[in-house]
């Protein structure tokens, strides 16, 4: 299924002229702002879910890939599959207020979601431009139970909208999708991938990359990384609240990284709730992040891999701090197998290590605001010139 849809991509690439191909290699990739991974899950047999996202480039074809896995930051950040069958069906909106036209997978109007993602047929009529929002509805049906996650960041989106129980319709053609949102529950859509000869990423982290105290504008780009980069490139956001770097070191990631071929860039932001909760030393988080590079590095060599130091959080013990300022100070020299760093921390810290928020960016004391991650963006820290794909 993956392999004839690709091809059917490339095909169509093909016909790009190629004068505009001299400069860049050409490759599926990201090609749209990224949505929350499944975290958790619970017995509601039906879930209908509503996610607009923001196209970053034009494209002569996409695909949609949706979830086959929910990740629990509660045992040991493990991937999960859901028991049984959960039949998916889907559409795409656009224009937004248009009615929905059908998702199909291997030419069918539904399909089974079993043990992986699963990625949609190409959509080469109605797609939408670089800059336009569309939303991607879905409804999932699974006796024993659904996966889902919290809409986070998301809340400053009325578009974002959900409805789940043991009996619920399929609003797939319906525009607008449900209603409203639910009791905090969605399960979208996980990336949107087309023909590109642009940088595309995937980033790993906890609750400060997910946006969770971030709250979202018509951008739709949340947390501390996606705000600086989604005005450029597109992504995939698998920032996951409570999760560990070590995590990924003894927890599965296969799922996640799966989606390795659609990316050329990885970044990472990670570990304050290693040195919060898990009592890792630096010299482990520091070896964590060196064999998460190399595990990222053997399933695709030209993946280039990116850390950010970490902002304060106002609960660390003074120990936690040496800790982190340790870290923090060991990504700026130099880590093995990183291409580079980006110093978030500086940017919305009072002075280099002293562990303290500047005024208005944080509102808990542990997540970046909105107003701390358009800080974040604004200041450059994070160089888009740097992501260029040869």
């Amino acid at each position: 299924m993956v392999s004839a849809a690709a091809a059917y991509l490339k095909a169509r690439a093909a016909q790009v002229s190629a004068s505009a191909l001299k400069a860049r290699a050409s490759y599926i990739g990201v090609v749209a702002g990224g949505t929350p991974l499944p975290m958790a899950t619970n017995s509601a047999q039906q879930i209908m879910s509503s996610m607009p996202c923001v196209m970053k480039e034009d494209c002569p074809g996409i695909q949609i890939v949706f979830p086959g896995n929910w990740v629990s930051a509660a045992t040991s950040g493990a991937e999960f599959t859901l028991a049984g069958t959960t039949t998916l069906t889907a559409s795409i909106e656009y224009p937004v207020g248009s009615t929905p036209r059908r998702i199909t997978f291997n030419g069918a109007a539904s399909t089974s979601v079993f043990l992986s993602n699963v990625v949609s047929d190409p959509i080469i009529m109605g797609i939408p431009p670089k800059g336009a929002t569309f939303i991607i509805h879905n409804w999932r049906s699974n006796p024993n139970g659904m996966i889902f996650t919290p809409r986070g960041g998301f809340s400053g989106s009325s578009a974002v909208r959900s409805a789940y129980g043991t009996t619920t319709p399929d609003l797939t053609l319906t525009t607008g999708g449900p209603a409203s949102y639910q009791s905090d529950a969605l399960c979208p859509h996980i990336a949107v991938i087309g023909q590109t000869s642009k940088a595309s990423m995937m980033f790993l982290g906890d609750s400060r990359v997910a946006g969770a105290a971030d709250t979202s504008d018509s951008a739709l780009d949340i947390g501390i990384f996606a705000r600086s980069i989604g005005a450029q490139f597109g992504y995939l956001n698998f920032g996951v609240s409570g999760q560990y770097l070590n995590h990924n070191i003894v927890g599965s990631t296969s799922a996640r990284l799966s989606l390795l071929p659609y990316v050329s860039d990885v970044l990472m932001g990670y570990p304050i709730n290693d040195i919060q909760f898990g009592g890792r030393s630096s010299a482990q988080i520091i070896a964590d992040y060196a064999t998460l590079i190399g595990r990222i590095k053997t399933l695709k060599p030209s993946a280039r891999v990116w850390l950010a130091t970490t902002s304060p959080a106002n609960g660390n013990t003074g120990a936690q701090n040496t800790i982190m300022n340790s870290v923090n100070d060991a990504i700026r020299a130099g880590v093995s197998g990183a291409a580079g760093y980006f110093d978030l921390s500086d940017v919305v810290s009072t002075a280099r290590n002293s562990n303290v928020w500047k005024g208005g960016y944080s509102g808990d004391g542990l997540h970046e605001n909105q107003t701390g991650n358009l800080a974040i963006r604004n200041s450059g820290a994070i160089n888009n010139a740097l992501f260029s794909y040869p």
